[in-house]
């Protein structure tokens, strides 16, 4: 039983291979994703980068990313429950994810500059 992400891809007429050359993976690990849905999506950049793609809110992707098999493994059920109820938005989610892309001194410069912008 697959999960209804193949369904969000189609829906954008986007391929397997273009979606893992937006996420910088295999099309094999895209499959594995629609295939197991959030038992395998370990990287939370590729889930923000999906939810783009897919012009979906992150409530609807994750909802889609279930999958019968994954309700009964608390691992995943923790992970789910999580995501769903993070206090983050989707703007700080993307924010996060291209901090995460930076170099660490470009890191420390931002910050400086964010918490002297905050507390001057």
């Amino acid at each position: 039983m697959a999960t209804k992400l193949r369904e969000l891809r189609k829906k954008k007429r986007l391929s397997q291979g273009c979606v893992a050359r937006e996420l910088g993976v295999s099309q094999q690990l895209i499959s594995q994703y629609e295939e197991f849905g959030i038992a395998r999506i370990r990287n939370l950049g590729h889930i923000d980068k999906m939810v783009r793609l897919y012009n979906v809110s992150r409530e609807e992707f994750l909802k889609a990313a279930k999958d019968a098999r994954t309700e009964l493994d608390p691992e995943v059920i923790g992970r789910y429950q999580e995501l769903m109820h993070s206090r983050i938005t989707d703007e700080e989610m993307m924010f996060v994810s291209a901090l995460r892309q930076l170099d660490n001194d470009k890191k420390k410069r931002l910050m400086k500059d964010l918490l002297s912008g905050i507390y001057g």
